[in-house]
């Protein structure tokens, strides 16, 4: 009977754990290698200087204005 009650909340806590990882999880979009938005991604990747990469991050919205390619306010750098 304990081992039910063990296996139930375990259960309970994955799942309440995975609920909130789930929503952090952002749409998914495919870049084709080589092509010009690869090379600005990759750019931006590279970038070690914060006041650099925040420009090509701004070059690379001005490029791409369609929603696909929009960086979220919560990407991480």
């Amino acid at each position: 009977m304990i081992r039910i009650r063990i296996l139930a909340v375990l259960f309970l806590v994955g799942f309440l754990a995975a609920v909130p990882v789930r929503a952090q999880l952002g749409k998914t979009v495919i870049v084709s290698a080589g092509s010009e938005v690869d090379h600005q991604l990759n750019e931006i990747s590279a970038a070690t200087d914060p006041a650099a990469k925040l420009k090509l991050i701004d070059a690379f919205s001005a490029a791409h204005p369609e929603a696909t390619c929009k960086f979220s306010p919560t990407s991480s750098m």
